[in-house]
């Protein structure tokens, strides 16, 4: 929210606020690994920046996104564990290294398409609490992909440069 305007949530904001839980539950299964709900943080060096993490474990940040998988074929998505991701996602991850002054993120990455992800929607809601266990199942039988992000310094301090200029405008 932004000086009293809201943001409209389309279908995919919907789908990964829903399904983001079992993919980071998955995503511990499968690291045998604990991923703690993200916190909000603000920059020391420019207080007019924040950032909402999904998940963090340790020191790493965790950003979790539902990918379609025609998006997914499109060119803009490189090998597993390494930072070639869509440029919006980069930028977006930076900031987040930059503001939390950390050295690492992992971008995790349900990749599906429209209609599974669909399917696993109507699971969650579908699904008493004790059963949704299945969801999580479901969603490492499809399979996560995991990228690797590191801070990049400069790129960092020109990114909450340009939006700490921007807000001061």
């Amino acid at each position: 929210k932004l000086l009293g305007t809201r943001t409209e949530v389309n279908d995919a904001m919907m789908r990964g606020t829903l399904l983001e839980p079992y993919i980071s539950m998955a995503y511990e299964e499968l690291r045998s690994i604990v991923v703690t709900p993200g916190e909000c943080y603000v920059s020391d060096a420019y207080p007019v920046c924040s950032a909402s993490l999904d998940g963090e474990h340790g020191d790493t940040i965790i950003e979790i996104k539902t990918v379609n998988g025609h998006a997914f074929r499109s060119g803009e998505w490189g090998d597993e564990m390494t930072d070639e991701i869509p440029q919006y996602y980069f930028i977006q991850i930076q900031h987040q290294l930059a503001v939390t002054q950390r050295d690492e993120a992992r971008l995790v990455a349900l990749v599906a398409e429209g209609e599974t992800f669909d399917l696993l929607v109507d699971l969650v809601n579908e699904l008493s609490i004790g059963a949704r266990w299945m969801v999580t199942k479901q969603i490492k039988r499809i399979g996560l992909k995991e990228y690797v992000i590191k801070r990049d310094a400069e790129l960092s301090e020109t990114i909450l440069q340009a939006e700490s200029d921007w807000w001061q405008k």
